[in-house]
């Protein structure tokens, strides 16, 4: 049997851990809820038929994506 017992068990954690080497990007790309507002009446504005299940569904995708 073999078992691993590292003296630093944040030498295999580590291996396991998300690494972001992008944060300063990532936090530019995201959206501020101001332009996600925006997003909405403009959805609202363009669709025709807001009670039509595919006007339904983009609504619900746009507000699923805000959150």
């Amino acid at each position: 049997a073999t078992s691993i017992a590292p003296i630093k068990a944040d030498v295999v954690l580590k291996r396991f851990r998300k690494q972001d080497n992008n944060k300063s990007e990532a936090w530019l790309s995201a959206l501020l809820p101001e332009d996600w507002r925006q997003m909405e009446r403009l959805i609202r504005a363009v669709v025709k038929d807001t009670s039509a299940e595919t006007s339904q569904k983009l609504s619900q995708t746009l507000h699923q994506l805000q959150v």
